[in-house]
């Protein structure tokens, strides 16, 4: 009897932190401290963010070039589509450096019928 009260006792003990746990997802604070155009050249320190690596890594595999097609349209103010335009779009995204979270970038825009370039923008990402 007394092996079942000292079992019994553990497993409440056990069971306890399940009692204080909650069913909500806890939000995501981070954005508020840090944004994108802190440091563009630099990955952020560790009191901004606590996954660096998890950055990197994205930044890491948005490097290189990207091929698709695009469509841009207006809007009315009853959000009917009054125009669109489709093109096709390579865009360069190069990394600042292995580390950086950010880099720049080009976009070409071609007329998908003539295949002429229509449009060329740099950017930062």
């Amino acid at each position: 009897m007394k092996a079942f009260k000292i079992m019994m006792a553990v497993a409440v003990i056990a069971a306890m932190p399940m009692l204080f746990t909650s069913c909500d997802d806890d939000p995501d604070y981070w954005y508020d401290d840090w944004t994108w155009g802190n440091d563009y050249n630099h990955r952020p320190g560790d009191d901004d963010v606590n996954n660096q690596d998890f950055f990197v890594a994205m930044a890491q595999t948005l490097n290189g070039q990207w091929r698709g097609s695009m469509r841009a349209y207006e809007l009315n103010e009853q959000g009917v589509v009054v125009d669109s335009i489709d093109y096709s779009t390579d865009i360069e995204f190069v990394q600042y450096n292995n580390t950086a979270i950010s880099g720049t970038g080009t976009q070409y825009d071609y007329n998908p019928q003539t295949n002429e370039k229509e449009l060329q923008r740099d950017f930062t990402w």
